[in-house]
């Protein structure tokens, strides 16, 4: 897996799902975890979802991602 993010995933959209499982898994990158709740992305998040075999795949084209792994 790659390196975890120095800023998180929350903090990085500003986040206001405080109930997100990211916010309580800190040791995972968000595109680890399959239950996160991603108000960023919203509907638009889970059309690329449907697209690709998994959570991964879609993952690669958000920015936070992609930041994340240069």
């Amino acid at each position: 897996m790659s390196n975890i993010s120095k800023e998180f995933c929350y903090e990085y959209f500003n986040c206001k799902e405080y109930d997100c499982i990211r916010r309580k898994n800190l040791a995972m990158n968000c595109w680890d975890i399959d239950d996160v709740k991603c108000n960023s992305h919203s509907e638009y998040f889970d059309t690329l979802k449907k697209q690709f075999e998994t959570k991964l795949e879609a993952c690669k084209l958000c920015n936070y991602y992609q930041s994340s792994n240069e």
